[in-house]
């Protein structure tokens, strides 16, 4: 109970840290560690009861200050999808005995 209280605790500051965003700055990148939309959850978890530990529903700042990128973990699987003009981008390395990300590139550029 306590962990989940930490979680919750710490994303109410990730949340907080980016409330200072206005129309006179905008970050291009975003670094996160929380899942920052629901697209980045892995369909093997989507009903999952687990997800409010690994996913922050960031939709909304997503449109409104439109960072060329968002990079995030909190998940073994790879993702890259849009929402609107903003890249949401995750490569885990994973665990050895895992399987979810066999074309992990060890060196990657991404452009922004």
């Amino acid at each position: 109970r306590h962990q989940k209280k930490q979680i919750f605790s710490d994303n109410a500051k990730f949340r907080d840290s980016l409330g200072d965003l206005t129309s006179s700055w905008k970050p291009d990148i975003i670094i996160s560690h929380m899942i920052p939309h629901k697209l980045g959850i892995h369909q093997n978890y989507a009903a999952s009861e687990w997800n409010c530990f690994f996913f922050s529903d960031e939709e909304e700042l997503i449109k409104k200050i439109q960072p060329k990128l968002w990079i995030f973990g909190h998940t073994h699987f790879p993702f890259d999808f849009k929402v609107g003009d903003t890249r949401l981008y995750c490569n885990p390395g994973t665990y050895p005995y895992e399987n979810t990300n066999p074309n992990f590139p060890y060196r990657l550029l991404v452009e922004v």
